[in-house]
């Protein structure tokens, strides 16, 4: 985990921001316009900003209520989407996804940033197509998301008896075997 401070973004760089609920929420920032920063990442694509989105996040933001700087309305602009760093971020901590090796130049990620703002990136699934698969595939070329992964992990060491988890980690792998990407 590395908390950096906006002003040493760099475009294309992969953020992310630790949402009490326990959960990051991830997206690729894009750069400045008139001294305004702008993050394009993946939200809900259903009304209601899904189970985790709308339970943890109404309480500390306005529903429905157009931000003044970037327009973003939280569950209704769905999908992907260009917003302020300030909607991103909704007062929690900035972070920065370091990558060692092969990502792509930062014009590129942009690029495809862009690219998926315009075109979709199909249905969002917590488990096989969420904000972090997003910033991965934008960064790097395919889907990943460390967090889904970290959950499958500690799901395989809970005891043969917990059946709701076995079910939920064979979905997983069913999933995963028809990756869309």
């Amino acid at each position: 985990m590395v908390v950096v401070d906006p002003d040493d973004l760099k475009v294309g760089d992969h953020i992310y921001a630790c949402r009490a609920a326990g959960y990051a929420h991830h997206g690729i920032y894009v750069g400045e316009v008139n001294g305004v920063s702008f993050v394009i990442h993946f939200n809900s694509t259903t009304n209601g900003g899904g189970v985790v989105g709308s339970v943890f996040t109404a309480s500390r933001w306005s529903k429905n209520k157009a931000c003044q700087v970037c327009g973003h309305v939280e569950n209704v602009n769905l999908g992907v989407v260009k917003t302020c760093l300030d909607c991103f971020l909704k007062k929690d901590e900035l972070q920065l996804q370091c990558y060692i090796g092969n990502s792509k130049p930062s014009n590129e990620v942009v690029k495809m940033a862009y690219n998926l703002l315009e075109r979709g990136f199909g249905e969002y699934n917590i488990a096989i197509n969420n904000c972090e698969h997003f910033a991965t595939f934008c960064k790097k070329g395919e889907p990943y998301s460390g967090q889904v992964e970290n959950a499958s992990m500690m799901i395989n060491l809970l005891p043969t008896g917990s059946l709701p988890f076995r079910l939920f980690d064979l979905y997983l792998s069913f999933r995963k075997q028809g990756n869309h990407r």
